[in-house]
């Protein structure tokens, strides 16, 4: 069976006063990303402990490849429109 490694938020949406300080993996603000999650098209996080979360990286990295792949349609419908 394969361990899922977990994320806190703050390596997901980074960490600037971390030292040396932590590029986010999903450059988003703190309430887009509970926003997002309240609206069902970000992933859940585990509660891993009372009053702590954590995000599966698989899940995470899904989500980017699904927002990576969305951005893509939109350009290519962008670029068809204007070849039109």
């Amino acid at each position: 069976m394969a361990v899922t490694r977990l994320l806190e938020l703050k390596e997901i949406l980074g960490d600037p006063r971390s030292n040396p300080p932590a590029p986010p993996i999903l450059p988003v603000s703190r309430s887009t990303f509970y926003r997002e999650i309240r609206a069902g098209r970000f992933p859940r996080g585990v509660e891993v402990s009372p009053g702590r979360v954590a995000w599966r990286e698989d899940d995470i990295q899904r989500l980017i490849a699904r927002l990576s792949n969305t951005g893509r349609k939109s350009e290519h419908e962008e670029n068809t429109r204007r070849a039109d």
